[in-house]
């Protein structure tokens, strides 16, 4: 590795313009390219080996099988993800070995500065419009065979349209798997705040593999923020939503959600994943309600079926 600009380095072409920070089994930082700004993560493991760094053969030959393994899913992984991109998932455009590390590089995408309290302070449609749009690309993952498996309010950047309003990116795909091969919960990195309880149950139990339920239960938590700007609540010894399912515990909605996305969001936090709905039954729950001004100039919480 070469060092660059202000004694950053230069990684296969990108010009570092900020030191590494590190998160979880990985690195990241900002770089520049061909005139265009990016995302660059370096994953701490796995890591390529050489025998003549006196390291023995069965070793390196050991460390190297991994590697291709690594290298063989996470280009699957990222051709399902690009397949599924519809505008709004930010996906990885660049994958590679350089040195002993891996990189990934994904476009650097501006956010618009606004906090899940910010979108609760938005206008009800604007609101269920961002619910939409996140759900479009959960499900649009999940129709690829991909779980998301890190849903959370950071991994999605907020960014102003052309007319003033909002849309969202949904970006960091570290913790992403396909499907049909299927994870445990020691295999994938998650934040216990937005974690299913079938997440934690995997760590302890081999037998349980996680499925794309496991983004349904955060999508759930991310729209109680979105539309209330905070989470539901909680008993007090119960750090987050997880440990309240665990332990027998309904998280309390905030009584003045709408019937219908209120319904909706308890099923979407049922502690067995199998009653959960997926991720198409959400989106039509979504488009099911009116914006202000269409059909008669109904309200956008018109209706509020049962589901």
């Amino acid at each position: 590795m070469k060092a660059g600009i202000n004694g950053l380095e230069r990684i296969n072409g990108y010009q570092l313009t900020a030191p590494w920070t590190t998160s979880g089994s990985a690195q990241w930082s900002f770089a520049e390219k061909g005139g265009s700004e990016w995302f660059i993560k370096r994953f701490l493991a796995p890591k390529r080996k050489r025998a003549e760094d006196g390291i023995p053969q069965s070793t390196v030959d050991t460390a190297n099988a991994r590697c291709d393994a690594f290298e063989k899913a996470r280009q699957e992984l990222y051709r399902r993800i690009r397949e599924a991109d519809n505008g709004n998932i930010v996906f990885v455009s660049d994958f590679f070995c350089y040195g002993s590390s891996y990189y990934a590089v994904s476009p650097r995408i501006p956010a618009a500065g606004l906090s899940v309290k910010g979108i609760a302070e938005q206008p009800q449609e604007k609101r269920i419009l961002l619910m939409k749009i996140l759900t479009y690309c959960v499900q649009s993952l999940h129709d690829h065979g991909v779980v998301h498996g890190d849903l959370k309010p950071a991994n999605i950047i907020l960014k102003r349209t052309a007319t003033g309003g909002f849309t969202l990116k949904l970006i960091d795909f570290d913790a992403g798997f396909l499907e049909e091969e299927p994870r445990s919960g020691d295999r994938i990195s998650f934040d216990t705040v937005y974690a299913a309880p079938e997440t934690l149950l995997a760590l302890e139990d081999d037998s349980i593999r996680l499925t794309n339920k496991i983004d349904i239960f955060a999508l759930g938590l991310i729209f109680h923020e979105y539309a209330c700007g905070r989470q539901p609540s909680l008993p007090m010894d119960c750090p987050s939503a997880v440990y309240a399912v665990l332990n027998g515990e309904v998280p309390q909605l905030n009584g003045d959600l709408p019937g219908w996305l209120r319904q909706l969001i308890a099923r979407m936090l049922l502690p067995d994943p199998a009653q959960r709905p997926d991720a198409q039954t959400v989106f039509r729950r979504l488009q099911e309600q009116n914006a202000p001004g269409m059909e008669n100039g109904n309200s956008f919480f018109h209706r509020p079926n049962p589901l």
